[in-house]
């Protein structure tokens, strides 16, 4: 499981790295007034995370002009099913700044006494996105070796596709899904059908 985190403050990096470095692998963005939001979403579509987190007030130090919101933004343009949380220590204030106020979480969940809670939620909603990738690549698989063997029926082609377009929006630089996505009737010939689904199986062992 790999987690990312977004702030700006040094001794805030150094307790998230507390909490969740025996649990996960980590991936930091310290942000500063050299980077902008799209570099950050950039740097996060190449780091192939399983959760982000992202703190709502990266300008206390000063050091950037952006915030959480900006860079959840930016994130769901590149990665719309990665799991998001916003902290704030002002959910009350927050919430009329950001685009969708369910992503935000009180730096509370984060005190002594409740980061075992907060944890717990972090490792449910990473556990819920990979059964959910899990499922979708199954079923890639599954109708994709089917397709090799016999036609599928309409309602397995849209599964198919469904699956495929999921699977994207996960992995969106994989040029086998969107070779698919471009095309996602039938295939023109027996050839391209056994290399579409040579590439997908073999994409799915990866």
């Amino acid at each position: 499981m790999k987690l990312g985190f977004v702030d700006d403050e040094t001794s805030s990096i150094i307790n998230f790295r507390g909490w969740f470095v025996d649990d996960y692998i980590l991936e930091i963005f310290e942000v500063d007034d050299s980077i902008s939001a799209e570099e950050i979403a950039q740097k996060v579509l190449l780091s192939n995370l399983d959760m982000l987190i992202i703190d709502f007030k990266l300008d206390e130090n000063g050091n950037t002009s952006i915030d959480g919101n900006k860079v959840a933004t930016e994130v769901r343009k590149l990665l719309p099913k990665l799991p998001l949380t916003i902290l704030t220590s002002h959910e009350r204030d927050a919430v009329s700044h950001v685009d969708d106020g369910m992503l935000l979480r009180s730096k509370d969940e984060l005190s002594e006494e409740y980061i075992d809670i907060f944890k717990m939620k972090v490792f449910n909603t990473i556990n819920n996105y990979q059964s959910a990738v899990r499922k979708n690549k199954d079923i890639v698989k599954e109708l994709s070796e089917k397709k090799l063997e016999i036609s599928l029926n309409e309602k397995e082609e849209e599964d198919l596709f469904n699956a495929y377009q999921f699977l994207n929006e996960i992995y969106p630089n994989d040029p086998t899904l969107k070779g698919y996505l471009t095309r996602p009737g039938e295939l023109h010939t027996l050839v391209d059908l056994l290399e579409e689904s040579r590439k997908m199986i073999e994409s799915l062992k990866k």
